[in-house]
Formats: structure tokens, sequence, C-alpha cells
């Protein structure tokens, strides 16, 4: 069964509005009258309905069902990844927001390579939103995962510090203790947890931001004696993190 995300001010009465992206989206989804499609009124209600005719603009159909929205997925996961080179953060984006992830922070710190100017962000945050929307469609999640912008290191210290997370973690190659293990650290931590997981970029993390980062609480982890890509790490902390306190991905 297809999933859209819908936004409610697009909704009227039986019809659906569509912009020029959303027409294409359905076509390339082969949506015809008579199909059943699930749409997700974001953040409210999720409705099955038969689709009676589709147009560039409007979409008209029939209402089979509708229910509320579960309650938001446990743990609270937030991903600070650090900018990876190439198109690397979108499939981070992808991948994650599969596992579950509640909110990507994109953090730029010494090491990024990547160079982010203001108009350019703002590209990009458009182009990272629709992937988000496109996997959570695809991964039948009910609530799409927040998207902050590109934020300095210093300016991340700041969020880190004044938000309540019950547990900081950052993943740091040179955390090779056992009682750093990302397993370990979880058997203190709750499914009911907001966690914050911090991922630098293909340079790593310095000293001195592990020491900034350690001043506010967060605990290093490691994730084994391997060293994982930077688009690897993070995927791989969630998912374990979503198994060791959910029980299922």
């Amino acid at each position: 069964m297809i999933r859209i995300f819908v936004n409610k001010n697009n909704l009227q009465s039986k019809k659906l509005l569509l912009s020029k992206e959303d027409f294409n989206h359905l076509n390339v989804l082969r949506i015809k009258p008579s199909t059943q499609i699930e749409l997700l009124v974001i953040d409210q209600k999720l409705l099955l309905i038969k689709v009676l005719s589709l147009n560039k603009t409007v979409l008209t159909f029939t209402l089979i069902s509708q229910k509320a929205l579960p309650q938001q997925p446990q743990p609270q996961i937030t991903l600070a990844q650090c900018l990876p080179k190439q198109e690397k953060f979108t499939d981070i984006l992808k991948k994650c927001t599969e596992l579950g992830v509640s909110t990507f922070i994109p953090v730029i710190n010494s090491r990024t390579i990547p160079k982010i100017t203001t108009e350019k962000s703002k590209h990009k945050i458009q182009r990272w939103q629709k992937i988000i929307k496109e996997s959570s469609e695809q991964s039948k999640r009910y609530y799409l995962p927040n998207l902050s912008p590109p934020m300095p290191f210093t300016e991340f210290l700041d969020h880190a510090k004044n938000k309540d997370y019950n547990l900081k973690i950052v993943l740091w190659e040179e955390s090779s203790s056992s009682q750093n293990s990302l397993k370990t650290i979880l058997n203190t931590a709750k499914k009911s947890d907001k966690i914050l997981v911090f991922v630098g970029p293909e340079g790593g993390i310095s000293a001195a931001e592990i020491e900034d980062l350690l001043k506010i609480n967060f605990r290093t982890a490691s994730l084994g004696p391997s060293i994982l890509r930077t688009e690897n790490a993070g995927f791989l902390a969630c998912g374990n993190i979503m198994y060791e306190l959910n029980g299922s991905l």
C-alpha cells in the first residue's frame, strides 16, 4: 500500500490539491483512478482512500477509513552528523530515516570539507527534506523526522548543552575501553530516553572538540575494533540503539 505525506492545508473535503512536484511523484507511482492509497496528514491522522480522478492540480477521492496516529517512536534519537563529502549525507538521511531517527542535525566542525554558503544551504535543505519525505513514505513511518539547518560546531555545543537529552554519545575511534562500548553505555538507558548521537566527518573529530563535548556530559563510545566510514557509523549506532532499547529496528 502506497503511503503519501500530505499537508492539512492541501486537503479540501474529498480533494487533495497538488503541486507540480506532487503530480509528478504520483505519476511515477502510477496512481490511477480506483487505486487505494494512504494519505498521512502530517502530525494528525492516517486516511485510507480510493482515488476517483487525478489531474495536474487536484486528486479527488472517496474516504474508506481513517485512524489517529500512534505515539512518536521511542527512543527519540537525534543524529548530529558532521557533513561528509559528496552525496554521502543523502545516504545517511535515507538509511536513518528508515531506522526511525527523530531529528537530523548537520554539523560543520574543524575537519568538515564541504563549504556551504547561505544560498547553497537553502537549496540543500529543500533537497534533504524531499529525501526525508520520500524515505518516510517508503518505510511507512507515521512521523517525518525533523531537519535542522547546518550549524557550526560551536552552535551545536550550545544546542546540546541546553536541550533536555537524557544521554549524549559521541562516536570516537579512540574510545577503546570495554566500558566505552555502545552496548555497555546503553545498559543504563531507557526506552523513553531522548538520545543525542554525534558523528564526525571523514577526517574525524579533533582532541579539542572531544574535550568540548566531554565538558557538556557527552560519553565517548566505540562500535568495535573496526574503523567505520562516517556514512556507516551513525547508521550502525542508531540501529543498535533502536534494537537495544526498543527490541526492534
